[in-house]
């Protein structure tokens, strides 16, 4: 831990959508995984789609380390297709 133990310059952030949990008092941890709640809006795919969770992670990573930020990695799980031109018309993603 000593040769590892240094201060770090920024944080990196992975983030497709919100989990959720619950209290489970017979778990190590204290917690289990809990549903996505059933009218959550889902991708093509069947993620939840949650924009303002991926806000708020930013925002509480943001006041809780005070570093710079990098999204690593983000996405919203599509099914796309190629139109008859070769692009991708991403509509729910750019929504």
């Amino acid at each position: 831990m000593e040769r590892i133990c240094r201060p770090i310059d920024w944080l990196g952030v992975n983030h497709y959508s919100p989990i959720y949990a619950k209290a489970e008092g017979a778990s190590p941890l204290g917690f289990a995984w809990a549903e996505v709640p059933a009218d959550a809006p889902r991708s093509p795919i069947g993620w939840q789609v949650d924009p303002e969770a991926f806000r708020d992670t930013l925002l509480d990573a943001h006041d809780r380390y005070g570093l710079p930020i990098y999204v690593t990695e983000n996405g919203a799980g599509a099914a796309e297709k190629l139109d008859a031109a070769g692009g991708v018309n991403d509509v729910e993603r750019i929504d």
